[in-house]
């Protein structure tokens, strides 16, 4: 029940955050205190692992592949500030497309 409460303040916070430092911040605050280099390792290579495996099952209809590649984006950039600026950086260029597609 612990993980499961702190998953949810965690993306909680993540909608919280201004557009553009989401993901810093969500790095930030998982590295309060400074976190054992193994787990980092395992955290990372999941994150990478869920990306190209979501890409493959998003192929698959009703299968929610962009989710998944989502959720590995994000545990990567919890463990890597570059990842988590990537994010922010991505974030604002696709909201900007997004915008001018709307008007």
């Amino acid at each position: 029940m612990e993980k499961l409460r702190r998953l949810r303040e965690g993306l909680k916070q993540l909608r919280s955050a201004p557009p553009g430092s989401r993901f810093q911040a969500h790095y930030e605050s998982a590295h309060e205190p400074p976190g054992n280099y193994g787990v980092r390792a395992l955290v990372i290579a999941g994150g990478v692992g869920l990306v190209p495996l979501g890409l493959l099952l998003s192929i698959i209809p009703l299968v929610p592949g962009t989710a998944i590649s989502v959720v590995g984006a994000g545990l990567v950039a919890a463990e890597s500030r570059t990842a988590a600026r990537f994010l922010d950086w991505i974030e604002l260029k696709l909201r900007h497309i997004v915008r001018r597609f709307r008007g």
